[in-house]
């Protein structure tokens, strides 16, 4: 990925913060990626979400900061990276919610319940009917 967003580069005078920044925000995210899948961590789908969303934003802003041409051929890349990359992610989401499934919301504590009293009956009225 980083390889894609340095050959994106349209001008070595303008832009080279904005790539090498994007590449090494992207280098950062894999190494988070990386680490995640590896070790099997909880939050692995949000990581992985994460640099696939900053990828696709930093190569569409690329894009359209160049004035000319290659917006077709970032558009392709963009098509064929999703292709591969929604189902990879539809894969580590489904897997993360088998491994750890989603905790119902605990209650700060158990609050205790006062009893209801009971209604009060006249000494005419019996229980089960009516007379």
């Amino acid at each position: 990925m980083v390889a894609i967003v340095l050959s994106l580069e349209p001008n070595r005078d303008t832009g080279t913060v904005f790539f090498r920044g994007a590449a090494g925000l992207l280098e950062v995210l894999s190494a988070v990626v990386t680490e995640a899948l590896w070790r099997v961590r909880p939050w692995v789908w949000r990581a992985s979400l994460t640099l696939a969303l900053a990828y696709a934003v930093i190569v569409f802003q690329a894009l359209m900061a160049e004035p000319g041409g290659h917006v077709s051929d970032g558009m392709l890349a963009l098509t064929i990276s999703g292709v591969v990359v929604v189902p990879l992610l539809v894969y580590i989401n489904h897997r993360a919610r088998e491994i750890w499934p989603p905790r119902h919301p605990r209650r700060p504590f158990n609050p205790v319940r006062v009893p209801r009293l009971s209604p009060r009956r006249r000494p005419w009225q019996r229980s089960g009917g009516a007379p």
